[in-house]
C-alpha cells in the first residue's frame, strides 16, 4: 500500500525537472507511505512512490520494483490477495523471486492480461523500457482495480500528446505545477446533487480518475489508449435453493476474509453493531486470536452501538477500543477532516475519526463496507421493488402526473408534492434517497438550469437504466455510484490520512460473482424475517448474535444535526459557507434557510476543503 505519482511524455523538459515535480507530489502524500520512498527518472519523465509496508516489510519490497532483466519497473498501490498461489505457479515455471512482496508477483505477470490475475485492490503504473532501452522513453501502462477501491487521478493539461500526470491524490497532483486547482463545474453539480462526485470526474477541471477495471497504455509521443479488462457480470440465476446459496456464500466470503486478513504487519477491524462488520470480525477472529477491533462511541444513544460492539468483541476475545467523540474536540477535528478528504464529500467523518485511533495500533483494518450494496441492505432497494408491483404502477403514474404540476406557493405542500414526484421511476427514487439539494435549488445556486439526479446518473454511468428488475438496478447503482464514487473513495482518503490501509472483503471478485448470480428472492423477501440481506445473514448466522437482524440499522452513523446546532455552530457561523462559496464564484446564491444535514454540512465541507486546496 502506498501513494504513487508520475509524469510521463514530458517532451523537452529535463529529467531533473520531472524528478523535482514528482518529489513534490510524493512529499504531499507522505501520510500514505511513511515506511519508504522510491523514484526513478527517465528521458521524458519520472515516477515514484511512498510506501506503507504490510507485505514483505524488508527493503526488498521497496519500489519502484524492477524485473529480473532490469528493463521493466512497477509502482503499485494496493494488495494482491491471491499472490501466494500465483507466486507458487511462477516459481514452478522457473522465476526466481527476490522478495516476498505481492508487487513482484504482479510485475512478473507479463502481458496486458496481468490485471486479470489480480484478486485485490490496486492502482499501478508500469514502465517498460524493453523496446527502446533504459535511456529512452518507456511504454507506460496504468491500471485500476475492478471496483475502484484505490484511486488513480490523471491529467493531461496540454492535451493528449502532452505530459500525462498521475497521482493517488488530487492535492498532490496540484503540487506538480502542471495542474491548476480550478473547480470542475460538472463535478460541483454532482456534489450539490449527491454529496459526492460521479467518477471518472474529479472536483478539479481537467483531472479525471482512471475508470475502474481499466487499462491505459501510452507509447512515447502517442495519445493514450484505454480499454476495460473487467465489467460487472450480468445478473443471472445460479439455480441454487436458499440453503445451498447461503452455504456457497459462506465458502466464498470466509475465503475472502481469510485472504484480506493476511499481512506481515498487524491488521485489525472496524466493528459496529451491524451484520456486515460483525460477520467480518467473527470470521477474522478464527485466524487471529488477538484481533484488535475499533468502534465509535457517542453520547447520543440513538447513534451509539458501542455496547453491542463491546459485548460481541468480548465474546470473541478481541482487544476492543472505543473511540469517543467529545463535543469540545469537534471544531478542530472537523476542519482537519475536511482538509484530509482530498476531495469533498458529505460522508467519511466516521471513518476518519476511527482510523486515527486504529492507526496507533495496527497498519491495516478490515471493514464491512459492501455488504449492503451486494445484498440489498438499503431500504431504498425494497422501496424500488415495491414501486414495481401493481400498486407501485399506480404510484408511478401519479408521480409522473405530479411532475407536470406547477410549483406550489406553500412550502409544506410543495414538499409533499416533491415526495410524490420522487416516485416517478426506480432510478428517480434511488436518486432521491441520496440527494443533498433538489434540482430547483441547484438551479438557484448556480443560476442555470440543473438536471435531476436520475439524468446525471444515466449520463455519467453510461448504462441504459431501464426499469427491469428493480433489485438488480439498485445493486448496480449502489455499487457503481454510491459505493465506488463515495464510500470507497472516502474510506481510502480518510484511512490513508492516518497511514492506515483499509481492506474490504465484501468488495471482492468472487463475492461479486456470487451476488450477481444469487436469486433476488434470496436477498429480499418483505414477508420474511429478516426481510433484507437474507442469504448473507443465513450464511453467517452461526457466528452472529441471535438478535442482530432485529437491531435498527445504524452503521457508523453520526449525530450531524445536534453537532451543527451545538459544538459546530460556531464553525458554521465563522466559515459562513454560503457567502464564502459565493465569493469564490462557485455558487451564485444559496437557498435559505438551509437544513443542517446534509445541506449545511455539505457546504461547510466544501468551503473548508477549498481553503486547503492550495496549501
Amino acid at each position: 500500500m502506498c501513494g504513487i505519482a508520475g509524469i510521463f511524455n514530458q517532451g523537452r523538459s529535463s529529467p531533473a525537472e520531472s524528478e523535482a515535480a514528482v518529489r513534490r507530489m510524493l512529499t504531499a502524500m507522505r501520510h500514505r507511505g511513511p515506511d519508504g520512498e522510491g523514484l526513478h527518472r527517465f528521458s521524458n519523465g519520472a515516477f515514484g512512490m511512498v510506501r506503507l509496508a504490510l507485505v514483505d516489510l524488508s527493503t526488498r519490497g521497496q519500489q519502484p520494483l524492477w524485473s529480473p532483466d532490469g528493463k521493466v519497473a512497477i509502482i503499485f498501490n494496493g494488495e494482491m490477495y491471491n499472490h501466494v498461489e500465483h507466486r507458487r505457479r511462477l516459481k514452478a515455471s522457473g522465476y526466481a523471486f527476490r522478495s516476498e512482496s505481492d508487487t513482484e508477483v504482479v510485475l512478473l505477470e507479463r502481458g496486458l492480461k496481468f490485471a486479470e490475475a489480480i484478486r485485490g485492490m490496486f492502482a499501478l503504473a508500469i514502465c517498460d523500457f524493453r523496446e527502446r532501452g533504459l535511456e529512452a522513453a518507456p511504454t507506460v501502462v496504468l491500471a485500476r482495480d475492478p471496483f475502484g477501491i484505490k484511486p488513480l487521478y490523471l491529467a493531461q493539461p496540454q492535451g493528449e500528446l502532452g505530459p500525462l500526470v498521475i497521482s493517488s491524490e488530487l492535492r498532490a497532483l496540484v503540487r506538480c505545477g502542471l495542474v491548476a486547482p480550478t473547480i470542475d463545474h460538472d463535478a460541483l453539480r454532482d456534489y450539490l446533487t449527491f454529496g459526492f462526485v460521479l467518477q471518472p470526474r474529479s472536483m478539479l477541471k481537467g483531472v479525471r480518475q482512471l475508470e475502474r477495471g481499466s487499462l491505459l497504455v501510452q507509447e512515447p509521443g502517442q495519445p493514450p489508449r484505454t480499454s476495460r479488462f473487467w465489467m460487472m457480470p450480468p445478473a443471472s440465476d445460479s439455480g441454487l435453493d436458499f440453503e445451498a446459496s447461503a452455504h456457497r456464500l459462506r465458502e466464498v466470503f470466509e475465503e475472502s476474509v481469510r485472504l484480506h486478513a493476511l499481512a506481515d504487519a498487524p491488521v485489525g477491524a472496524f466493528l459496529s453493531g451491524g451484520v456486515d462488520s460483525s460477520a467480518v470480525v467473527a470470521l477474522m477472529a478464527k485466524h487471529n486470536a488477538r484481533l484488535r477491533t475499533y468502534t465509535v462511541k457517542h453520547l447520543d444513544e440513538a447513534y451509539d452501538e458501542s455496547a453491542q460492539a463491546r459485548e460481541f468483541a468480548a465474546r470473541l476475545g478481541c482487544t476492543h477500543t472505543e473511540v469517543e467523540v467529545r463535543d469540545a474536540e469537534l471544531p478542530d477535528l472537523f476542519q482537519r477532516f475536511a482538509a484530509d478528504l482530498d476531495q469533498p464529500s458529505a460522508d467519511g467523518f466516521n471513518t476518519w475519526i476511527v482510523s486515527r485511533t486504529a492507526a496507533k495500533d495496527v497498519k491495516g483494518v478490515l471493514s464491512g463496507l459492501g455488504g449492503d450494496e451486494w445484498f440489498s441492505g438499503y431500504p431504498v432497494a425494497r422501496r424500488m421493488a415495491a414501486l414495481s408491483t401493481g400498486q407501485g404502477t399506480l404510484v408511478r403514474r401519479l408521480a409522473r402526473l405530479a411532475e407536470r404540476l406547477p410549483h406550489l406557493p406553500v412550502a409544506s405542500l410543495e414538499e409533499q408534492l416533491n415526495r410524490v414526484r420522487d416516485r416517478s421511476s426506480c432510478l428517480q427514487l434511488w436518486s432521491a434517497a441520496h440527494r443533498v439539494f433538489r434540482p430547483a435549488e441547484i438551479s438557484v445556486m448556480l443560476q442555470e438550469e440543473s438536471p435531476d439526479g436520475a439524468t446525471l446518473l444515466e449520463a455519467n454511468l453510461g448504462g441504459s437504466f431501464t426499469e427491469g428488475n428493480p433489485l438488480s438496478l439498485a445493486l448496480i447503482l449502489d455499487v457503481e455510484a454510491y459505493m465506488t464514487c463515495q464510500l470507497l473513495r472516502d474510506s481510502d482518503a480518510t484511512s490513508m490520512a492516518s497511514s492506515l490501509e483499509l481492506r474490504v472483503p465484501f468488495v471482492d471478485l468472487e463475492v461479486a460473482g456470487f451476488a450477481r448470480s444469487c436469486p433476488e428472492s434470496h436477498k429480499v423477501d418483505v414477508q420474511a424475517t429478516p426481510p433484507a440481506k437474507r442469504v448473507l445473514i443465513k450464511a453467517v448466522e452461526d457466528v452472529l448474535p441471535s438478535d442482530i437482524h432485529t437491531r435498527p440499522k445504524r452503521g457508523f452513523a453520526l449525530p450531524y444535526e445536534r453537532w451543527l446546532r451545538g459544538p459546530l455552530a460556531a464553525t458554521s457561523r465563522v466559515v459562513d459557507a454560503s457567502n464564502a462559496l459565493a465569493r469564490r464564484g462557485w455558487i451564485k446564491k444559496t437557498p435559505v434557510p438551509l437544513p443542517d444535514y446534509p445541506q449545511k454540512w455539505s457546504l461547510m465541507v466544501l468551503e473548508l476543503w477549498a481553503q486547503t486546496l492550495r496549501s
